[in-house]
């Protein structure tokens, strides 16, 4: 699996800060889509959440219900679509930086 983020109005993004200095929140500013070989997926609507400590993505329950997802075993990166069945279960493909889809 990988995650598709695109930003859109970018000159529009109306960064809100939470905590001084450490995280920054642009709401409705990212379209995410789950990409994988056999299905063509819509994007969602989210919010960035900008902070320095974390470094890897992160979903929100919200964000893993809309985008059809069900953790089947996060550590090993296990997961499937809401609709397939409990046999078919995806990977996800290791983390890389800088890879553009």
């Amino acid at each position: 699996m990988k995650l598709f983020l695109t930003v859109h109005g970018l000159n529009y993004i109306r960064l809100v800060q939470v905590r001084a200095p450490e995280v920054w929140i642009a709401s409705k500013t990212v379209k995410v889509k789950v990409i994988v070989p056999d299905v063509d997926l819509q994007y969602a609507d989210a919010d960035a959440v900008i902070s320095p400590i974390a470094d890897e993505v992160m979903l929100s329950d919200k964000m893993i219900s809309e985008l059809g997802l069900v953790p089947e075993d996060v550590g090993r990166g296990h997961w499937r679509f809401m609709w397939e069945p409990r046999e078919k279960v995806r990977k996800s493909e290791p983390r890389s930086i800088g890879d553009d889809c």
